[in-house]
């Protein structure tokens, strides 16, 4: 899965001139977490009662990564 994520990244950035792409993730998903992780994102922090769900409001991670930060 990280090759498709380095793709995308790759695209963004080289094709599309972006400087900074963002994930919004629900910290519940693990393994969201770890994937973004390992592709260098960065855990910028996280967003209370930003997601309304079924039972409310959900907290969730934003995640960033910047073209610099790009290998």
């Amino acid at each position: 899965m990280s090759e498709a994520i380095a793709a995308v990244l790759r695209y963004g950035f080289q094709e599309m001139y972006l400087n900074r792409i963002e994930a919004i993730i629900d910290p519940a998903n693990t393994s969201s977490v770890q994937l973004l992780e390992n592709v260098d994102f960065v855990r910028e922090g996280l967003l209370r009662e930003y997601d309304l769900g079924q039972n409310g409001f959900d907290d969730v991670f934003i995640y960033s990564i910047l073209k610099r930060d790009f290998k």
